[in-house]
């Protein structure tokens, strides 16, 4: 009977060692699943952390391009304001270009009319010849300039002014050698 209890004791040991042993497999389970999951939890933050900065520069990047895109929208703004002073500017010079072009018709038809009037007036006097060959050399000098040849005309009109006194004064000296001879 001391042997079976010897016997049974044996038993209960070596099924309390395996207990023993089936406890601490299962705690390294236990403890490996921890470490596992702790794995897991730490990843998962370092995602989540990746996550918010890839956001966070997502979120940049947007605020740079509607930056960017203003900066566009008033580029375009300029440009455009740009475009149309350019157009203004050409539309103006071509208006300039137009009426210089008028005003040296206008003067080279003028100095023309001088011209002739000065030949007309020669033809007639030609004791004047001198005196209107200088005002045309003096006319095509100043051909470009309109005050001046307003002040030719004006001379001119004096010059012929003084041809008609002088006139005056041979008519007037012919009728006192006419009344001489009839006395």
């Amino acid at each position: 009977s001391a042997r079976e209890l010897g016997a049974r004791l044996r038993e209960r040991e070596e099924a309390a060692a395996m207990l023993r042993e089936k406890l601490r497999a299962m705690e390294n389970k236990v403890a490996e699943k921890r470490a596992s999951e702790a794995a897991l939890v730490r990843h998962n933050d370092s995602l989540t952390a990746a996550l918010m900065e890839k956001e966070s520069e997502e979120a940049r990047l947007a605020e740079q391009v509607r930056g960017q895109a203003a900066k566009l929208s008033e580029l375009e703004h300029t440009v455009g304001d740009l475009r149309a002073r350019l157009k203004e500017a050409a539309s103006a010079a071509r208006r300039q270009e137009f009426e210089l072009r008028q005003h040296e018709e206008t003067e080279a038809a003028l100095a023309e009319r001088v011209k002739k009037e000065t030949a007309d007036k020669a033809a007639r006097w030609k004791e004047y010849t001198a005196m209107e060959a200088s005002l045309q050399g003096r006319l095509r000098e100043r051909e470009a300039d309109e005050a001046r040849l307003a002040e030719r005309v004006h001379q001119l009109e004096l010059a012929a002014e003084v041809a008609d006194v002088k006139l005056g004064e041979m008519v007037a000296r012919e009728a006192a050698l006419l009344a001489q001879l009839e006395d």
